[in-house]
């Protein structure tokens, strides 16, 4: 998965370029798709316990149904079945709602690679090159790559393609590259 891709970028850089922070977060998923995935998770878990502790509570008793559904029968007839069968679709669901896609790069705040937006992921040979341009001009203009990034507020980009103006022989601390992208750890 990501993980994996960015600890291999991030094991090239740190040889190219020991002098530099490099950091790997996940990208958030939409708000919506983050309420959907726990309601999912909640009605994952409640039918799982349905499954398993319906006969033992009356469930279908207490809510004043006399014959439960065929579903429910088959259910307790194949529980275990049931059971893994609903922990994994509801665990697939709860995965697909989270996962971005994106593999955003960042090099001092600046966004120089947004897989969102190219919808592949850079060679090893490209992100050098975007690194050691940042690092190499006064002044950075990718026309080509006019990005926005929904990442969040803490990020502000300019939306022209120039980027703010850093002196090129400060390779102290403050350089980072920060590898955003979706993975779980």
């Amino acid at each position: 998965g990501y993980r994996r891709v960015f600890e291999e970028y991030a094991h090239v850089v740190q040889q190219r370029y020991p002098h530099l922070s490099i950091s790997g977060n996940n990208y958030p998923a939409p708000k919506v798709n983050n309420y959907i995935a726990k309601a999912s998770n909640i009605l994952k878990w409640s039918a799982l316990a349905i499954i398993t502790l319906g006969e033992r509570v009356s469930f279908w008793q207490n809510l004043n149904i006399p014959n439960p559904p065929e579903i429910y029968q088959w259910t307790q007839n194949h529980k275990i079945m049931s059971c893994v069968g609903v922990f994994f679709i509801g665990n697939t669901i709860e995965n697909g709602l989270l996962q971005t896609g994106a593999f955003e790069i960042y090099f001092n705040d600046v966004l120089i690679w947004s897989k969102l937006k190219t919808q592949k992921l850079p060679s090893v040979e490209e992100l050098l090159l975007r690194i050691k341009n940042n690092m190499d001009d006064k002044k950075m203009s990718f026309q080509e790559d006019k990005f926005e990034s929904p990442i969040s507020n803490d990020r502000e980009h300019k939306k022209s393609g120039e980027f703010d103006e850093f002196d090129k022989n400060d390779f102290g601390s403050e350089n980072t590259v920060d590898l955003n992208n979706q993975y779980e750890f």
